[in-house]
């Protein structure tokens, strides 16, 4: 009947929505992790450039995205240790690396 018909339509609009809704969420959260995984990388590697006495660039290409690096504290302290800090970020997200640097 006519009430079959539109309770079973009803009830597959439902499901495609849901699995729009589902493949809409687990994508955007593949490339936040894709994203997380590239900040890591690139303030690691900004905080090994720094602590090795190379110059660490501003930005770093990572998968096709520009990673924005600021460091702060001195990479060559004349004496006693100095906490350095590597910040990549990228849009509004950013991640914090941090270690201490002695001169031996």
């Amino acid at each position: 009947t006519i009430t079959e018909v539109m309770v079973s339509l009803a009830l597959l609009a439902i499901g495609i929505i849901v699995f729009a809704s589902m493949q809409a969420f687990f994508a955007n959260d593949t490339k936040n992790r894709f994203i997380y995984g590239c900040l890591t990388t690139s303030a690691s590697s900004a905080l090994a450039m720094c602590m090795s006495g190379q110059t660490v660039p501003s930005t770093i290409q990572c998968g096709g995205i520009q990673v924005n690096i600021n460091i702060n504290g001195s990479c060559t302290p004349s004496s006693g240790c100095n906490t350095v800090t590597a910040t990549a970020s990228y849009n509004n997200i950013s991640y914090q690396e941090s270690d201490n640097v002695c001169p031996f």
